[in-house]
């Protein structure tokens, strides 16, 4: 039994969307494409299976491996340039850098802010305000990023956003159908 039917649809990450600096070299999708692993040692990006252009839109992931503080996080515009070795780097593009003491990337341009960084045992909520143009990151269900301005650059949809780097290194997603930390579907 499941909560994603024809009338209860759910968000996963796009396997035709996804890119790395080879045709080899990209995320992996497990779980209904739910769970995505990097599995090379270059920066890997995807994309998400659902876009929006208004509205307030909330999802949650949890880093996982080894190397879970060289994952990004956030919302790509649907015209951004993501097949790039660094899609994070793209115009279009506003992240969370789970490095670094946890910054922001918008544009290509990382702040230098240290909002804090996620353990494995953490969980990562993601928060769109579409109408206000605005990204907030939560941290066990506190705010520790608050109305972040997205790129200046959207022009079209927006579309969840990951990338990762390095071997073991990911993160689960929680889209709405199914639980874990903060939120339950029900």
């Amino acid at each position: 039994n499941t909560l994603d039917c024809p009338d209860n649809v759910f968000a996963t990450w796009n396997p035709l969307q996804v890119f790395g600096s080879s045709n080899n070299e990209n995320l992996t999708f497990t779980n209904g494409n739910t769970t995505a692993s990097s599995t090379t040692s270059a920066w890997d990006s995807g994309r998400g299976t659902i876009g929006f252009a208004t509205g307030k839109w909330y999802w949650e992931v949890k880093f996982y491996g080894s190397n879970a503080a060289f994952n990004y996080i956030g919302v790509c515009d649907e015209t951004s340039i993501t097949n790039a070795v660094n899609a994070h780097f793209q115009n279009g593009v506003t992240v969370f850098y789970n490095a670094d003491g946890g910054e922001m990337r918008k544009d290509g341009t990382l702040t230098a802010n240290d909002y804090g960084t996620f353990s494995t045992s953490d969980v990562c909520g993601v928060a769109v305000d579409a109408d206000n143009n605005t990204i907030s990151i939560y941290k066990n269900g506190s705010a520790i990023v608050s109305n972040y301005a997205l790129s200046t650059t959207r022009t079209g949809f927006l579309l969840p956003m990951a990338s990762g780097l390095d071997n073991g290194s990911g993160l689960y997603t929680n889209f709405g159908n199914g639980y874990f930390g903060t939120t339950a579907v029900s």
